[in-house]
């Protein structure tokens, strides 16, 4: 923003230009008229709080994608291993979940036989 100090006593000259009048008289200031900067610094000062949305609910009002409103698999999980796995393995995993398809699950996340994963105790030893 920027501003323009004009003097002037005859008012068709500045009443189309100016939509704010600061006069001065008796040692006072009294302004009269509107402008666009104040109320634009009012609108600024304003604050909104968001309310955090769940993971469920970005995948919602995303319409499915969560490309548009985040990455819901940023935080992929990890293998038997410690390993991170990808993003195409965690989308994978997520997709033998739904289906109950515990072998590609103990497969994705490199479980050996024999063995249970801390955290993932539903999918047994594999035997």
């Amino acid at each position: 923003g920027g501003a323009v100090l004009m003097i002037s006593h005859n008012k068709e000259f500045y009443g189309s230009v100016c939509k704010e009048e600061w006069i001065v008289a008796d040692g006072k200031v009294d302004v009269k008229g509107d402008s666009d900067e104040r109320e634009m610094k009012a609108v600024a000062r304003k604050k909104e709080s968001k309310k955090e949305k769940s993971a469920d609910a970005i995948v919602e009002s995303a319409g499915g994608n969560t490309n548009a409103d985040g990455d819901k698999y940023k935080d992929a999980t990890t293998n038997f291993w410690g390993k991170a796995v990808s993003k195409k393995e965690a989308r994978n995993y997520d997709k033998a979940k739904k289906k109950g398809d515990v072998a590609a699950m103990r497969k994705i996340l490199a479980i050996p036989k024999g063995k249970v994963m801390p955290g993932q105790e539903e999918l047994g030893d594999g035997k």
